[in-house]
């Protein structure tokens, strides 16, 4: 079966189908493109990630790396009044995105993680960020303990830590732990059945979600949201831009526990007929896509790919889908992408 892959940033596809003609699996494949993303994109490497895998030989799962609330082993700030100015540094939350990666490769890679990063650290570099490729370098070789290691973790103190106005601490930084469970799993009719991200998510708007969607050679799907910060707190010294995410903390007002995990919609889904994945969609939109909106293309023509992309994309509003089909009796593999009409 001929591996591919979608995305709505063309970094990131390319990043992904590079690795994937190299015979890399899924995970590789989502792991190339979002560090090729990160390369290009300073806000893309700390960003809140969600992922589902499903296939023959990996089961199916979703992986979880949101942003964590600050403030692991400090005493809680007194907090800012409503009439006060909150800083920058207080909105900074812990990325769980390197967890999240180490994770996934652990799960399911077959190409070293170092592998993985070259491609994407050579290319920050030929950009002219040699901090952020040097970065990149470091995350290769250390995955997710890059998070920790001083030449990191020194950068994102000094902007984010509580001389600033933050609440990151190193303990945040070093005991941040991704995790992966079972997805939701519902039925949209008695043959068709979508998977999910199990995580709540509030309906109000968040920032848009980037997607990757991948099908490798064994037939394993593969969906991926991350959503950047662009106008997030620089930090110069990486050359990337932290994710605003944490909960300030107010004055009077319960505090978020340190640690907690930080809801972000995930508008990612994996299609299953009789239980066999065969569709890996993913929408840019800033709301969670959820099953109800899915049934609609289960009771019209369910094996059209593009029924069950448009229902997604006009349910959460996003600006265009993205989809990859796992190919039915020796047919190849298809790549979509529905626009906003107009």
């Amino acid at each position: 079966m001929r591996a591919t892959a979608v995305a709505s940033e063309t970094s990131a596809e390319r990043g992904a189908l590079r690795v994937l003609e190299q015979t890399g699996t899924c995970a590789d494949g989502l792991i190339a493109g979002f560090l090729a993303a990160a390369a290009e994109r300073p806000s893309v490497l700390f960003s809140p990630v969600q992922i589902l895998i499903a296939g023959p030989g990996v089961g199916s799962r979703a992986l979880d790396g949101r942003c964590r609330q600050p403030g692991l082993g400090t005493k809680r700030p007194r907090g800012f009044q409503q009439s006060d100015t909150v800083p920058l540094a207080a909105l900074v939350a812990v990325p769980g995105s390197l967890g999240v990666l180490s994770l996934l490769h652990a799960y399911d890679a077959h190409l070293a993680f170092e592998k993985l990063a070259a491609p994407a650290a050579a290319h920050a570099l030929a950009m002219g960020a040699p901090q952020r490729s040097a970065l990149l370098s470091r995350v290769g070789r250390l995955g997710a303990s890059a998070l920790w290691d001083p030449q990191v973790a020194r950068p994102l103190l000094s902007v984010a830590g509580p001389p600033e106005g933050g609440l990151l601490t190193e303990r945040d930084l070093a005991e941040v732990r991704p995790e992966g469970v079972a997805p939701l799993e519902t039925a949209l009719s008695p043959q068709f059945d979508a998977i999910l991200a199990p995580w709540p998510a509030r309906a109000a708007g968040h920032r848009r979600a980037e997607i990757i969607a991948v099908l490798d050679a064994r037939g394993v799907l593969a969906a991926m949201a991350y959503a950047p910060d662009d106008e997030g707190v620089p930090v110069p010294d990486l050359e990337i831009t932290m994710p605003r995410a944490a909960v300030v903390v107010r004055r009077g007002v319960p505090r978020t526990t340190p640690g907690e995990t930080l809801e972000c919609p995930a508008p990612i889904a994996l299609i299953a007929a009789e239980k066999k994945p065969f569709l890996a969609l993913g929408v840019a939109a800033k709301q969670k896509l959820r099953s109800n909106v899915l049934a609609r293309a289960a009771a019209g023509e369910p094996f059209a790919a593009t029924a069950w992309l448009e229902a997604a994309r006009e349910a959460s509003r996003g600006s265009a889908a993205f989809g990859v089909v796992r190919p039915f009796s020796g047919n190849e593999p298809k790549r979509i992408v529905l626009q906003e009409a107009g």
